[in-house]
């Protein structure tokens, strides 16, 4: 019976490390957005300041479409009483937010990243984390909405159990901030 144990457990190893090595090499050669952009200009043959402009015109014009489906899917569970007109307007807030977060988010050295040990690692991401959280909460109350963490979390709660996506905060995979097991 151990032996049979042994094998399954070696044989979901093997089958992991052959799954996840062709990730991380793939992980490893997608370049950074500017070199990204400086290359198919070049093999576009055009300057890499058009190619710049366009990606950046592209990209605000999904920004400004997936807001525009968020605020209509919000006002239906508004209108469904499944919540608040509160809740609607921090969430459609907090996404519009999300989206300039993440446009002015520095990357971080994935080097060094590479150097920590698994504890350094999650307390660094859960640094950055926090920061992000803090920097969202204080862009909200700037805007005059007048919350806090709790009040955005439970929000947020309630979006993800309605199937909302792009709301469910800078834990969930749909935000792309990694933390997936947390609301946060």
């Amino acid at each position: 019976m151990k032996k049979k144990i042994l094998t399954i457990a070696a044989v979901g190893i093997l089958g992991l490390a052959a799954v996840m090595l062709p990730i991380t090499a793939l992980a490893q050669t997608v370049p950074e957005p500017g070199e990204f952009i400086a290359r198919l200009a070049a093999k576009l043959g055009i300057e890499q300041t058009k190619v710049e402009t366009a990606f950046s015109e592209v990209k605000n014009e999904f920004h400004a479409e997936r807001m525009s489906e968020l605020k209509s899917q919000l006002q239906k569970y508004v209108d469904e009483d499944k919540l608040t007109q509160r809740e609607a307007d921090l969430l459609y807030a907090a996404a519009d937010l999300r989206f300039e977060i993440k446009a002015e988010f520095q990357p971080f050295d994935k080097e060094a990243l590479q150097n920590l040990t698994i504890e350094e690692h999650r307390a660094k991401m859960e640094e950055m984390h926090n920061n992000m959280v803090q920097q969202m909460i204080a862009s909200l109350n700037e805007n005059g909405l007048n919350t806090n963490t709790e009040e955005l979390q439970a929000a947020q709660q309630k979006a993800h159990e309605l199937g909302i996506m792009g709301v469910a905060g800078f834990g969930k995979k749909v935000l792309g901030f990694g933390m997936s097991h947390q609301v946060w």
